[in-house]
């Protein structure tokens, strides 16, 4: 909002509008909710990203027999990799109270994402056949 004086003295106030011609508040709210949606929607990512990791060593149980070439990462990176992702969600909506409402508080969901999807690519590398 920005003041004006109108005719009659009396300040006014005037939204301030952007080139499309919408308010800041208007601009303020969507990045806002866009930010909650992103970062809320780590949880359901993160659980999605622990039942492709456990599926994934579920299917290399047919490797017990004759050794497999790719068999995952090791014990230390594969926990790391499995944990963290429910982690990754967790923090993601932790700090977007604090950032959510805040002009480059969207950085903190992509992150999340980010990492969310650098779990995902390690998976597929480290678990083919």
């Amino acid at each position: 909002m920005h003041n004006e004086t109108g005719t009659n003295g009396r300040a006014m106030m005037v939204a301030l509008k952007n080139d499309k011609g919408q308010s800041q508040a208007v601009n303020h709210r969507r990045r806002t909710w866009l930010n909650w949606t992103l970062a809320l929607l780590t949880v359901p990512g993160a659980a999605l990203v622990m039942l492709l990791w456990f599926g994934a060593v579920m299917g290399s149980a047919g490797c017990s027999d004759v050794p497999c070439r790719h068999q995952g990462p090791g014990e230390f990176f594969f926990g790391v990799l499995v944990y963290g992702a429910p982690v990754v969600a967790v923090l993601t909506v932790g700090v977007s109270f604090y950032t959510a409402s805040r002009p480059r508080g969207i950085l903190v969901p992509v992150c999340g994402w980010a990492l969310l999807a650098a779990d995902v690519v390690v998976l597929v590398m480290s678990f083919r056949p």
